[in-house]
């Protein structure tokens, strides 16, 4: 088509027409700066808002089905307080899906008339009955099960020690942390929790290692002196368990380093130390440690030089004389991390942590080190723990785990029958001091016949989580469900976070109101709508401010994005202006020879059309070459100015860097309707021209 290769023509710079090709270029480059811009904004925008929705539901499901007052007081829930099956008590709705109707007209007491009837519904049931058909109508699976909230008094004991592991015996300190605590209960197959849990530290490991061959029997005493130790073989056995789910490569001298004798060292070569105090010398494992460490030591006032060793004579070179190796302590510096074997034999003798025997190994400055060593004022450096299975191991690890079946991977939370329950903690629990491994318990009141008797608990710390955006988070602990029964069936509380509902999950997010819809209208069809109330995560209580917010913003940014491009776009309008008037005899003598107005008017028009594309395009990939390398981009720039540039409570620890597809298809779709009708103009005065008088005029 001869109006292509105009438009190519046009578009092409030349000298002779300098005005029409700087304003040209002039078009392009705002219109690519502006389209990278709005690409990279919406796309950091967007990737936030799904961040921060994840966030808000990482603990509970994209749809809840709560039950109403009308549920709690119907004859269908209120039967089971008099009903002798049920033990005259009520039944959570996992109870009501699992058990047949307990209430025995013949043997319990009549029902009271006050109670809402509910027409001989399984009310339960039929709302599991309408989530089934609904699974059949829609291409993504759902699931359905009942959740469970709670509250409780947690109390944690933190056992730490700086010189020995035995923790169980041999506590350098013991304090306790209490809290008035939340509970959720566990949801193992919540594939979102899966993404808030915080990966196992080497303290993690170091903790549990070092509590093995520590009974929790006194736990739940108010202030014990020390853990029970327990049996020599059931510590092995424990002890056994814990190298089969943890490979253990390095490990860590304490802060006050690690002294170990002659025989370690190498009998030939030469190495330097730092003499401290006049009879230890720290043997660092590089030179550039050294000048470290000495500088440390002139910061702290405290006496130190660099002296030479002579392994060969097993000498310490000063400035002016030697003296034997025999009359220094030696010691590796604080902190050092050392290659470990561990040495298998010792397992079967061992009666607590500091029995264990490793092989370390180091080069000091280029001389080989190695020792036999007990598990002694050491801690794990460097551990790769197991954190997936195939299949349900026999013996559980100390810490949340996955089980993956097929493509799915359901996390379980461990028992241990000599600690108890684990529990999952938010990570402010951990910024607080405590470690995977400490041991603890939940406790309520249960009323009793003749009086308000406490009940304990036991449980230990099995993982931690990253609870989002939801509030009292800092206080939310993650359960199994029979806990949380247990106290609810003791306890009477009116709270919004408390009581029993329905998790409905799924992995499109955004078909939350359209599953909803289909519930609240199959609800009606089965006449159990007054009992039951279903939400969306927009509409939860702690969510539903936060979310309108994002999506208001998101509709402001969207229409400042429109208006600036609708301003870059305005210079086409000026630079095909200009073209028009400069191309009149062209424009002219085309129409003389047989071109339609409509090919004039494509010419130009096609000329705004592809001065947008080509804009567009540059800009994409601009946009896509700075979200690629956004968050190096930001740490240059908190460098330069000496701070964050983004507070990581706010946005994370890194901000979206991926382009996002909506934000790319508005840049786009926006930037080529604008480009379209900004050579509109244009093109309806070229295509309104009369060749005569052009012709005449040019002449």
């Amino acid at each position: 088509m001869f109006e292509l290769a105009l438009i190519k023509k046009y578009l092409q710079p030349r000298f002779k027409q300098l005005s029409v090709s700087i304003i040209s270029l002039v078009s392009i480059l705002v219109i690519t700066v502006v389209v990278w811009l709005v690409l990279v904004f919406l796309s950091v925008v967007n990737g936030m808002e799904k961040n921060w929705t994840e966030k808000l539901i990482a603990l509970s499901a994209p749809l809840q089905i709560m039950p109403t007052d009308n549920y709690y007081q119907s004859d269908y829930y209120q039967l089971d307080a008099i009903s002798h099956e049920a033990n005259y008590c009520y039944k959570t709705i996992e109870e009501k899906m699992i058990s047949e109707p307990s209430y025995d007209p013949f043997v319990d007491e009549e029902p009271h008339s006050q109670w809402q009837p509910s027409s001989g519904k399984d009310l339960v049931r039929e709302v599991f009955s309408s989530i089934a058909s609904l699974n059949n109508k829609t291409q993504y699976p759902i699931q359905a099960n009942d959740f469970q909230l709670s509250v409780a008094n947690a109390r944690f004991k933190l056992l730490r020690s700086f010189n020995d592991c035995n923790l169980g015996h041999a506590a350098d300190s013991q304090s306790f942390l209490t809290q008035i605590a939340y509970l959720s209960s566990f949801e193992p197959s919540n594939t979102r929790l899966h993404k808030t849990l915080l990966p196992l530290s080497t303290q993690d490991l170091s903790n549990i290692f070092s509590l093995l061959g520590s009974s929790a029997q006194n736990i739940q005493q108010d202030a014990p002196d020390k853990d029970a130790i327990l049996s020599a073989s059931i510590f092995r056995k424990r002890l056994d368990n814990f190298f089969k789910h943890v490979d253990i490569s390095h490990l860590k001298t304490g802060t006050q380093g690690y002294s170990f004798p002659r025989e370690a060292l190498a009998h030939s070569g030469h190495i330097k130390a730092l003499l401290v105090e006049g009879n230890t010398l720290i043997i660092p494992q590089t030179l550039t440690s050294l000048n470290q460490f000495k500088q440390q030591c002139i910061d702290q006032n405290v006496q130190a030089c660099i002296v030479q060793i002579h392994l060969d004579k097993d000498l310490v070179q000063f400035e002016k004389q030697t003296q034997p190796l025999s009359q220094f302590n030696l010691k590796l510096p604080g902190e050092a991390l050392v290659e470990s074997d561990l040495i298998k034999a010792s397992l079967k003798h061992a009666s607590v942590p500091s029995h264990i025997k490793f092989l370390i190994k180091t080069n000091l400055q280029g001389t080989p080190f190695s020792k036999e060593v007990f598990f002694n004022k050491l801690e794990i450096g460097k551990a790769a723990p197991v954190l997936d299975f195939k299949e349900f191991p026999k013996e559980a690890p100390l810490w949340a785990y996955k089980v993956k079946n097929g493509k799915q991977s359901t996390l379980i939370l461990p028992e241990d029958y000599e600690v108890g329950e684990g529990v999952l903690l938010p990570k402010s629990f951990r910024e607080n001091g405590v470690l995977c491994g400490d041991r603890g318990y939940l406790s309520y009141n249960s009323q009793t016949t003749s009086s308000i008797q406490e009940m304990r608990i036991p449980i230990f710390v099995a993982g931690f989580f990253d609870p989002g955006l939801i509030p009292n988070s800092g206080r939310l602990l993650l359960a199994p469900k029979k806990i949380i029964s247990t106290i609810n069936a003791a306890i009477s509380v009116k709270d919004s976070l408390i009581g029993n509902g329905i998790n409905v999950w799924f992995d499109q997010t955004k078909q939350a109101d359209q599953v909803k819809a289909f519930l609240e209208k199959d609800f009606k069809a089965r006449h159990i709508s007054p009992f039951w109330e279903i939400k969306t995560y927009k509409e939860y209580e702690y969510s539903k401010d936060f979310i309108e917010q994002l999506s208001s913003d998101k509709v402001l940014f969207t229409l400042i994005a429109i208006i600036i491009i609708t301003v870059a776009c305005t210079n086409i309008i000026s630079m095909l202006i200009l073209l028009v008037s400069d191309k009149k005899k062209e424009i002219g003598i085309l129409q003389a020879m047989g071109a339609s107005k409509k090919s004039i008017a494509l010419i130009f028009g096609g000329c705004g059309l592809a001065i947008g594309l080509i804009s567009s395009l540059i800009g994409t990939g601009l946009a896509y070459l700075t979200l690629r390398n956004l968050n190096s981009i930001i740490n240059l720039v908190n460098k330069i100015q000496g701070r964050q540039l983004f507070n990581p409570a706010f946005f994370g620890d890194a901000l979206p860097s991926t382009l996002n597809l909506d934000a790319f298809l508005f840049a786009i779709g926006a930037t080529t309707i604008l480009s379209i009708v900004s050579g509109l103009i244009p093109a309806i005065k070229a295509m309104r021209l009369n060749p005569t008088e052009i012709l005449k005029t040019e002449q």
